[in-house]
């Protein structure tokens, strides 16, 4: 009698194994779709919690928001990081997880690689020194350590003097503006704050510019595609959506922020913001 074959035989395993990679090939976009999709809807989620927070904290204090980090000398007293928002709404929120947007989950320290890398509070002062006086003050030495990927709209902050060239008038200050829903309060950034100006011109490089001072201007601190062509962002209504790159120069980010700008003739979008957004056009 015949013996009953019950394996495969090489040229059979061979079709098999082509099938499997076939497929996997087929569905690894979808699945890295996905996983994108889902670290896009941890990061809205963790703005819509950072409205609650500046809601919290405005509501104490009448509507107004923090002074802000201004910078100066050591002797300056605007230049106490008990101003910044990292560290006046410390006590607002349980989890330090919601300054991570899980697309920049990580600091340069921790392997984190530009855009995809959270900013980082160094403990040593010479690896940072634009954060910080020497010695360092006591608001200063405990944000040592802190690491973020999303950065505050500078002209948001309640400040009483002129500072980096800028008329304290032009900051929004309080909360109670018309059309907040076109302000911006904070946004995926691989530094902790950002000064956008309508002039400052777009970046060649599609992973911005997170070095201090950037040299096409701050809103390159946030103009990189993160999400999709785009960044996310809390409003000034405590709304949260993605905003694409282009359509950040048509946001009010200071009461002087001309939104037409960007429509004069010597205006150029570089290539790689065409590719990743067709929102805009003279």
């Amino acid at each position: 009698m015949k013996k009953r074959r019950y394996g495969f035989t090489l040229i059979e395993l061979l079709v098999v194994i082509s099938i499997i990679a076939l497929l996997v090939a087929i569905l690894m976009p979808a699945l890295g779709k996905a996983r994108d999709q889902a670290k896009n809807s941890i990061c809205m989620a963790n703005l819509h919690q950072w409205g609650v927070v500046f809601d919290m904290y405005t509501s104490d204090y009448d509507g107004s928001f923090m002074r802000g980090w201004v910078g100066g000398s050591a002797s300056t007293p605007i230049n106490d990081t008990n101003n910044m928002w990292v560290y006046v709404t410390r006590k607002l929120y349980q989890d330090p997880e919601i300054l991570l947007c899980p697309r920049a989950d990580r600091n340069e320290h921790q392997g984190g690689k530009l855009p995809w890398a959270a900013w980082y509070f160094d403990p040593d002062p010479a690896m940072n020194p634009s954060f910080y006086n020497s010695p360092l003050s006591e608001s200063e030495s405990k944000l040592l350590g802190v690491s973020g990927s999303y950065g505050i709209n500078w002209f948001i902050n309640n400040r009483d003097v002129n500072a980096s060239g800028y008329d304290h008038h032009m900051n929004w200050k309080k909360t109670n503006q018309r059309g907040g829903n076109n302000i911006p309060v904070l946004a995926d950034a691989g530094f902790p704050l950002a000064r956008p100006h309508f002039t400052d011109m777009p970046s060649s490089d599609q992973n911005g510019e997170f070095i201090w001072p950037p040299a096409s201007g701050e809103i390159n601190r946030i103009c990189h595609n993160r999400h999709f062509g785009g960044v996310n962002m809390l409003f000034l209504d405590w709304s949260v959506r993605r905003v694409s790159v282009k359509e950040l120069w048509t946001l009010k980010w200071h009461r002087e922020f001309d939104t037409q700008y960007w429509r004069t003739a010597s205006w150029q979008w570089p290539s790689w913001m065409n590719k990743v957004d067709n929102t805009l056009s003279k």
